[in-house]
C-alpha cells in the first residue's frame, strides 16, 4: 500500500504557522472589537428596561 498522507511534511510545516498566525490575528481583531465597548456605572438610564420598547 502507497503511503497516503493528507499532507506532506513540508505543507504542515508552513500550515501550522499560517493558521498560527492568522488564529493570532483574530484574536487581536477581536480584542479592538471589546475594548471599544464601554460599561455603564450603573445608573438606570433606559427607566428600568433593557433598551427594548416593551409594551
Amino acid at each position: 500500500m502507497g503511503d497516503a498522507t493528507l499532507l506532506p511534511d513540508r505543507g504542515t510545516e508552513i500550515l501550522i504557522p499560517v493558521c498560527a498566525v492568522i488564529g493570532i490575528a483574530f484574536a487581536l481583531v477581536q480584542w479592538l472589537l471589546v475594548a471599544k465597548v464601554r460599561l455603564s456605572n450603573g445608573k438606570d438610564s433606559a427607566g428600568g428596561r433593557s433598551g427594548y420598547t416593551e409594551p
